[in-house]
């Protein structure tokens, strides 16, 4: 069985929820375990017992005999739309958009490149036709 803290769970059912795991645990169809996260702080986890597995059984047959359908299993709509993971395919921005990124940026009389590399000129020879 998996192991939940009760923050995944009231989370889960958008509620607090320590009185229904008293509730569940006093009756053994839920099991409390202790013990301690990574940071070394404690914690509390629950699993369901056979016991509690058995009950929800019983519930799930004795809802579907009632409506004919299981609680907790989704109903498919046929109209539902696939999704296609549109924005997670590579750029595609507009042809050149990315050009300016082969250049260096110009900071002072230094020449930064993308590569890492800097190269510094002086400003008075370039002004003077210089190279």
């Amino acid at each position: 069985m998996d192991f939940m803290p009760a923050a995944a769970i009231a989370q889960t059912l958008g509620r607090t929820v320590p009185q229904d795991l008293l509730t569940l645990c006093q009756p053994g169809h839920i099991c409390e375990h202790l013990g301690r996260r990574f940071d070394g702080t404690p914690a509390t986890l629950y699993t369901i017992t056979a016991k509690g597995m058995a009950l929800l059984a019983e519930m799930d047959d004795a809802a579907a005999s009632e409506t004919g359908v299981r609680p907790g299993r989704p109903v498919l709509s046929p109209n539902r739309e696939a999704y296609d993971g549109s924005e997670m395919r590579p750029f595609s921005g507009r042809q050149g958009c990315l050009d300016a990124l082969r250049h260096p940026s110009r900071v002072g009389d230094r020449l930064y490149y993308r590569d890492g590399a800097i190269e510094s000129f002086n400003t008075s020879n370039t002004a003077s036709g210089k190279p």
